[in-house]
């Protein structure tokens, strides 16, 4: 218990004894008992209490990692970056160009109206 052998008890006891007289020593052990017990329970207490404080640092430092990383890595602003290059490649390469040098279709010929036929009407199965 606190590193005494069995032959440090016996004689602790024996002084005890002497000192407490045998009548009043199972209740002087008792008390001793119940403070022991008090003890390890104030120190159980103590320690778990410092536990959580450990934990809680620990989890705040991990918080500030994670908000640290989230600021570091943002995906969104490596597209942007790129989107943002793509769109000045864009406007230079139309700056550059000349509209006129362009390879324009030629016009489809538009029949004029008056020329087209109208279409024949279906016919029903009644008027057959």
């Amino acid at each position: 218990m606190f590193g005494l052998g069995m032959t440090e008890m016996i004689v602790i006891g024996g002084i005890a004894l002497l000192v407490v007289g045998p009548k009043d020593l199972p209740k002087v052990f008792k008390g001793i008992a119940a403070v022991m017990k008090q003890i390890r329970k104030l120190t159980r207490e103590f320690q778990g209490v410092v536990n959580d404080m450990i934990r809680e640092s620990d989890l705040d430092d991990l918080r500030k990692e994670a908000q640290d990383l989230r600021k570091s890595i943002d995906p969104t602003s490596e597209i942007r970056e790129a989107m943002q290059e793509v769109e000045d490649d864009v406007r230079e390469t139309s700056k550059s160009v000349n509209p006129k040098d362009l390879w324009q279709p030629d016009p489809a010929p538009i029949k004029p109206a008056a020329e087209s036929k109208p279409a024949p009407a279906p016919k029903s199965e009644a008027s057959s």
